[in-house]
């Protein structure tokens, strides 16, 4: 997948950056289909600013890291399981570790 929008804000000076200087490529985990694993393959472009000529990564307000918000909101903190399975497993999936929670 990749954004429909045509630009990014820089986030050092808060111009509008329309040149893409490349794309990287950056998996994010997502909630099962059907049992099932999801992994959406996201085309995050690179921008390159003309006001002061830093580059940076696109964003996305529905990912946090390598998992969507979806996947991080179906979990429970009921007395150290989730809906899932265990939390030490449920972490150890999208790569994080027990120090973030």
């Amino acid at each position: 997948m990749e954004s429909s929008r045509s630009w990014s804000r820089c986030p050092c000076c808060g111009f509008r950056c329309y040149r893409v200087w490349d794309r990287r490529v950056k998996r994010v985990r997502d909630l099962g289909v059907s049992g099932r694993r999801t992994t959406l393959v996201w085309r995050r472009r690179r921008f390159w600013c003309g006001n002061c000529e830093e580059r940076h990564l696109e964003d996305h307000d529905q990912f946090q890291g390598s998992l969507t918000r979806g996947f991080l909101t179906g979990w429970s903190k009921t007395q150290g399981r989730c809906r899932f399975g265990r939390w030490r497993a449920v972490m150890g999936w999208g790569g994080i570790g027990s120090w973030a929670w």
